[in-house]
């Protein structure tokens, strides 16, 4: 199997063989925005949102299960069942406590 990273602008119809070549999203930093006011209103979601890290693995088995033609929620759930240790550490002083 050959292994690239590729965009359509780059490397024209690099999923045209999925069999044969691996696509991949190029080396991108999350840039995560939020309003000052938001940040400073002591809001769950901003220790979350300080929390979350998505890495290019964890895109892609998301979107290739999605691809395969399951449900976004589905692919989703699978994904949060097999990572719970992940998702949990988002969880980090938001105050959520369930399991």
């Amino acid at each position: 199997m050959t292994n690239a990273v590729c965009t359509t602008s780059l490397t024209p119809l690099c999923d045209s063989n999925s069999k044969s070549m691996t696509c991949d999203y190029p080396p991108y930093n999350l840039n995560k925005v939020a309003s000052t006011t938001f940040v400073n209103s002591g809001s769950p979601a901003v220790a979350f949102i300080k929390n979350f890290k998505w890495t290019n693995d964890d895109q892609n088995a998301v979107a290739t299960d999605i691809s395969n033609k399951m449900s976004d929620d589905d692919a989703a759930k699978k994904w949060v069942d097999a990572h719970p240790d992940v998702w949990k550490a988002w969880m980090a002083g938001t105050g959520w406590t369930g399991s």
